[in-house]
């Protein structure tokens, strides 16, 4: 939904950036299996956010084409993250506040990886909630040289983190026990 982000933050040798996705990646119909553990643990099919590579902003011309080149953009246009499963690790029925740990596919420059997220939710709404997480990964993980621009005299670390804070709306309307 408007009003969701997606950012990579990191370091360099100099200073901090983050940079956002500019483009916002909706998702058609998907699938949620409740079978599990007295509805616990989510399956998820067909939950998959895309965000291109040519969208990210760090606010700085050259940053931004120094890092959509290492990140493969030409190759690999987009940075995709699949959500296979959630296990609840706690939830307020009262408040709709809680926290899971999401098991993800991270794909970009060409390699995959499954990972988890710690994530925290407000379900108060049972139409909209919005979910918020990090998840550090590192960029040579992925066969990502981290970019060095100026000439090499800025360096950025090779640990970045993703960070999601989204807004999600569901068309089904019934009560979600999670």
């Amino acid at each position: 939904m408007p009003g969701s982000t997606l950012a990579i933050a990191g370091f360099t040798n100099i200073s901090h950036f983050v940079c956002f996705s500019s483009n916002e990646s909706s998702l058609d119909a998907f699938q949620i299996d409740f079978g599990q553990q007295n509805n616990r643990i989510l399956t998820f099919s067909g939950v998959e956010l895309k965000i291109s590579v040519f969208s990210i902003d760090c606010g700085n011309r050259l940053m931004n084409r120094d890092l959509q080149h290492s990140l493969g953009g030409r190759n690999f246009p987009y940075i995709e993250i699949q959500v296979l499963e959630a296990t609840r690790i706690s939830h307020n029925s009262q408040t709709g506040n809680g926290r899971a740990r999401v098991l993800v596919d991270i794909s970009m420059n060409g390699r995959s990886r499954k990972s988890y997220f710690m994530v925290e939710f407000n379900g108060s709404n049972p139409s909209e909630f919005s979910v918020i997480g990090s998840k550090k990964i590192k960029m040579t993980d992925f066969g990502i040289t981290p970019p060095s621009p100026v000439m090499g005299l800025v360096k950025v670390n090779d640990e970045v983190s993703i960070q999601l804070n989204l807004i999600v709306k569901l068309q089904y309307l019934g009560q979600i026990e999670f």
